[in-house]
């Protein structure tokens, strides 16, 4: 899936109460669909424990999909909202600096 695949997997997985596991590995949904995504964790839901993605420690692997540094600032602050995820796997995407420097600032490194 591209960007617009991830915005509407955004969108249902903002109410999904069953998915523990998501996989993307692959797909092309770039710095534009992780933020949509990033949206979701972030969401008040997710930290009132009232979807997947907060109260089931969800594993996300979002390895290979293109994901720059816009990408992974915009997922970071996310997850820093977010206090269940179980995993989250970012290989081989070109997040550079910026975007090691945003996961461990959210980490608190």
């Amino acid at each position: 899936i591209g960007p617009v695949g991830a915005q509407h997997l955004a969108q249902a997985l903002s109410v999904n109460t069953s998915v523990k596991t998501l996989s993307l590995y692959g797909n092309a949904i770039g710095d534009h669909g992780v933020e949509v995504l990033a949206k979701v964790l972030r969401a008040e839901q997710c930290r009132t424990a009232k979807t997947t993605l907060e109260c089931k420690n969800v594993e996300i692997d979002l390895g290979r999909c293109s994901i720059g540094p816009v990408g992974a600032k915009a997922l970071a602050q996310g997850l820093c909202t977010n206090t269940t995820l179980k995993k989250i796997e970012l290989y081989e995407n070109p997040i550079g600096d910026e975007g090691a420097v945003a996961f461990a600032n959210m980490l608190g490194g």
